[in-house]
């Protein structure tokens, strides 16, 4: 598990910049990612699966003397202890199989490297590990947001005057998991009453928040950018390197990272990234160079 830093998207060639969208696919796209910030915080569609009681709570409520028959209760507590061992016991095996997976791609490491991957298994393990991580998080009742929407949750700025940027692009595997998503009250000064008095606003946040990536390896990215541009080989390395420059040197392309969060603001979620790009807004420069 470890953090990081990185950068964000290359700017095209002159020649090769898209048209600017329309506002009308701007709208279309506000409104769309609205939709699904309104899906994951309202809970309005669906219902809460993490039950917020221990386990000897809930063998204690299921194994009440009055709600079996004469001595059953007991039986029924035998087998509920049962099951809690063989529970544990199924979890172990795939907790080991996990760090087995786990182990070529670690950034954390301190074992001793006693053999090596070929780039054909470590492919292999990459793909078991992604399976098996997406399994273990789903059965302990988190979500997983649709990677085809994943930009329309960020945010683009933040609460503390920032521009935020990420290039999903960068990644190889990018994968984003939450359980528990609410909104809590905060209180800001307001410029329309010149700070003088302070307003309240809802903050959308996940109250758990798991997140998996693995940037692409430098051979495929210098690739994307060459067919991206439509430039030479030299050229993308150039702009790879300049890329890779805003990174922290411990941040490699051979590494899977897991970030965890609890009580993660949705505004804050571009800084869970490694290649976050952060601007000042013009308003904020306005403010800082006046003061």
């Amino acid at each position: 598990m470890a953090m990081a830093e990185m950068t964000g998207k290359d700017a095209p060639d002159a020649g090769m910049q898209p048209a600017a969208p329309s506002n009308r696919t701007g709208s279309a796209a506000l409104a769309l990612g609205r939709d699904v910030i309104d899906e994951i915080f309202s809970g309005a569609d669906k219902r809460e699966k993490f039950l917020p009681v221990t386990t000897e709570a809930l063998m204690e409520r299921l194994t009440r003397p009055h709600s079996w028959g004469p001595g059953e209760s007991q039986q029924a507590r035998r087998f509920f202890n049962y099951l809690t061992y063989w529970r544990q016991v199924s979890y172990t095996s795939r907790l080991l199989e996990l760090a087995h997976l786990y182990e070529p791609f670690s950034p954390d490491s301190d074992l001793l490297i006693t053999r090596s991957y070929t780039v054909g298994e470590k492919a292999s393990m990459q793909t078991r590990l992604m399976e098996r991580i997406n399994d273990l998080l789903q059965q302990a009742n988190y979500v997983r947001i649709d990677p085809a929407k994943v930009d329309l949750i960020l945010t683009k700025d933040s609460h503390y005057g920032l521009d935020l940027h990420v290039d999903l692009e960068a990644f190889d595997e990018l994968a984003i998991y939450y359980r528990g998503a609410t909104k809590r009250k905060e209180t800001r000064r307001n410029i329309r009453r010149l700070y003088l008095k302070k307003e309240e606003f809802d903050v959308p946040i996940f109250q758990r928040l798991c997140v998996v990536f693995k940037l692409k390896s430098e051979e495929k990215r210098i690739a994307e950018i060459m067919a991206r541009d439509t430039c030479d080989r030299d050229t993308a390395e150039k702009s790879y390197k300049r890329i890779r420059g805003m990174l922290s040197p411990q941040i490699k392309t051979d590494f899977v990272y897991l970030k965890l969060f609890k009580n993660m603001p949705r505004s804050d979620l571009e800084m869970a990234f490694p290649n976050t790009r952060i601007t000042f807004r013009t308003f904020d420069k306005l403010k800082l160079g006046a003061t």
